[in-house]
């Protein structure tokens, strides 16, 4: 049974903006995804979702989540699309385990697919994101894959403190969280990839 590892790029990036860390990654029994993200992002390249303030979702960091708020629909359609992948690929590969690794939006979206109840994710890791307000419902389903969350003191795109939080509401609702500070920006440095090669062969 292969390894399916899921690699999600940023916003305003695309699959080959990652392919240097699929190479990093890629070892024999290990098949290394990167799909695109579905829209065309304003800044270039492609978006899992857009970053405008009227209509983007919400942070489930910091401070309680509007109460009238609903699951965005484009982070719906991402989710949908990202599970489909998974869904094809495992049933092609005879199910092996499933990690979902993303940067920035794609973090994001990796947090958001791995605790979708029936996901099939094993592992899920978290690189320079924040959780989003749509991921909360399934925090407390009992959907729990290891994870890895990592975050740079100096990043300042998302501020180090989403990472934090991440890990804070991962750890509260019963997550093994391997939590990485970083003294760099808004990145993937070297000891990220290290913690990364560990994470999957555990």
């Amino acid at each position: 049974m292969d390894h399916l590892l899921v690699l999600l790029h940023g916003y305003g990036d695309d699959p080959d903006g990652l392919a240097w860390l699929a190479d990093e990654l890629s070892e024999p029994g290990r098949r290394v995804l990167i799909p695109p993200a579905p829209l065309p992002s304003p800044v270039g390249g492609r978006a899992w979702w857009f970053f405008d303030p009227a209509d983007r979702p919400a942070w489930a960091w910091p401070g309680p989540v509007p109460p009238d708020y609903t699951g965005h629909r484009l982070v719906g359609a991402a989710r949908a699309e990202v599970l489909a992948l998974i869904a094809e690929h495992t049933a092609e590969h005879a199910g092996g385990p499933v990690t979902v690794a993303g940067f920035s939006q794609g973090a994001m979206l990796a947090l958001d697919v791995a605790v979708t109840p029936g996901s099939g994710v094993t592992k899920v890791a978290a690189l320079s994101g924040v959780m989003i307000a749509d991921t909360l419902p399934n925090l407390g389903t009992g959907t729990r894959p290891a994870a890895l969350v990592a975050h740079g003191v100096h990043d300042d795109q998302l501020p180090f403190a989403a990472g934090e939080g991440t890990r804070d509401l991962l750890a509260e609702h019963g997550f093994d969280v391997e939590w990485l500070p970083f003294a760099g920006g808004h990145e993937i440095p070297d000891e990220v990839i290290a913690a990364l090669r560990r994470f999957l062969a555990g």
